[in-house]
């Protein structure tokens, strides 16, 4: 909730706004399940809107993390589509895939891993 945790303004991006300053309007009704190495979880947003064009724009869309500077675009600890989304860990690994290490090979990987983590948590 970059808006009102930080304080931070944005603003719209369409050029007929002049860019209008956005106004936080409520959380975001989709709550995304993001797939971590170890485990999922789940991510809220608030919705920030424009009073001149009342678009509606969740703080993580990348309109909104655009106008971040990177240290603040850091603390997103996930890349976001609609319902899901992945962690930034995840992505990493996806960006070092070669020959004979696939996106499939990684899935299997992660699933192994929640499984393992899903039987540790019922044993204690």
């Amino acid at each position: 909730m970059p808006y009102r945790i930080w304080g931070t303004r944005f603003h719209c991006s369409k050029p007929e706004c002049g860019r209008q300053q956005l106004a936080s309007c409520g959380l975001y009704k989709v709550v995304c399940r993001v797939i971590d190495l170890s485990d999922d979880y789940y991510m809220g947003a608030e919705y920030l809107e424009c009073g001149k064009c009342h678009k509606k724009l969740p703080s993580g869309s990348m309109d909104i993390l655009g106008q971040l500077d990177l240290a603040h675009r850091s603390y997103f600890p996930a890349i976001l589509s609609y319902h899901l989304a992945l962690d930034k860990r995840v992505v990493a690994l996806l960006k070092v895939r070669s020959l004979g290490n696939s996106s499939i090979k990684l899935a299997r990987k992660l699933q192994e891993n929640h499984i393992h983590d899903y039987l540790e948590r019922k044993l204690r």
